[in-house]
């Protein structure tokens, strides 16, 4: 994986097009929309396509959902005695069900075990873990190994 996003290049430049009045959103699966779109020159369009995967992740990071799950996985964290390994951080008390997120209960892509992406990525914030803009490809070529 490569470098934390928010170490990045990537990161200047979300935040040099916020202070310029530029809306920046991810449409699914993976493409990012920037409005207004008579002021991407070429040079702009160049620097959104070199850093794309990076802000892509940016934007997830503000999601809403990623924010909600993160606050509650930090309360969790630090409620925990020191010292101990937390060995689950949920978002909502659910069953555990194969197709559905441990921690939320949210419907997965694919029917597995696991996380979503929003409770994967909150986790890693909360534990103020590196976030490379690579993440979710390393979790699916894992997903393949095993």
């Amino acid at each position: 994986m490569t470098a934390d996003v928010f170490e990045s290049a990537a990161f200047t430049l979300l935040l040099q097009l916020q202070a310029e009045g530029f809306e920046i959103q991810v449409a699914e699966p993976d493409i990012l929309r920037v409005r207004p779109v008579d002021r991407v020159t070429p040079e702009l369009r160049a620097d959104l396509q070199r850093h794309k995967p990076a802000l892509l992740m940016l934007i997830r990071i503000c999601d809403a959902g990623v924010q909600e799950r993160r606050e509650a996985f930090a309360r969790q964290l630090e409620a925990a005695p020191a010292g101990v390994l937390m060995s689950r951080l949920v978002f909502r008390e659910v069953p555990y069900l194969n197709g559905r997120c441990h921690a939320c209960g949210d419907a997965l892509e694919r029917a597995r075990w696991g996380s979503c992406w929003r409770c994967c990525l909150a986790r890693r914030l909360a534990c103020h873990a590196p976030v490379a803009a690579d993440l979710f490809t390393a979790y699916d070529e894992a997903r393949l190994c095993t």
